[in-house]
């Protein structure tokens, strides 16, 4: 099965631009004016006060010194969309004071963010990080997998509601 960079990877790779090079590794420990790619560790984790969050431990992130982006890793998703590969939260980013370290607060939980082409998301087989930003370049992921229809689309089609989303007269 011929393999396509999904939607979310073709246009929200999400460049984001780091100003200076050096430091972490593509974990989460950069200064201002940077920006890193890297997945979750426990210890990178927003506080959720509310309960709702659906990112965790081993999902993605892409941040810079105002903002984190957390994206779902690949497999099957715990939520509607039945896919991984997807947007599932943001968090605002905070520096120490004293010790100048970064942290995550504010979190804005998502659920899901699927961007598709008619009734097809991507499949995501892999998730990666293509940049860190530790090099001082754009840190960037990468979301890959073929296109698949959604299945509760697809139980709709051939049905009334199916040629309404279609488009089709009833």
């Amino acid at each position: 099965m011929r393999r396509h960079l999904g939607l979310l990877g073709a246009v929200c790779v999400f460049l984001v631009p780091a100003c200076k090079g050096g430091g972490g590794g593509g974990d989460f420990d950069f200064e201002p004016g940077e920006a890193r790619a890297g997945q979750l560790t426990e210890k990178d984790l927003p506080v959720d006060e509310r309960g709702l969050a659906v990112y965790e431990e081993g999902d993605f992130f892409l941040a810079n010194e105002h903002l984190a982006i957390f994206v779902e890793e690949e497999g099957e998703s715990d939520l509607y969309m039945p896919f991984g590969g997807l947007v599932v939260g943001m968090a605002d980013v905070e520096f120490d004071d004293d010790t100048g370290d970064p942290s995550l607060v504010n979190p804005s939980n998502y659920n899901e963010i699927a961007l598709g082409l008619r009734r097809f998301l991507v499949s995501a087989e892999t998730v990666s990080v293509t940049n860190d930003g530790t090099d001082g370049e754009a840190a960037a992921l990468r979301v890959v997998g073929p296109f698949r229809a959604l299945p509760f689309l697809e139980d709709l089609i051939g049905t009334p509601a199916g040629d309404l989303l279609l488009g089709e007269p009833p």
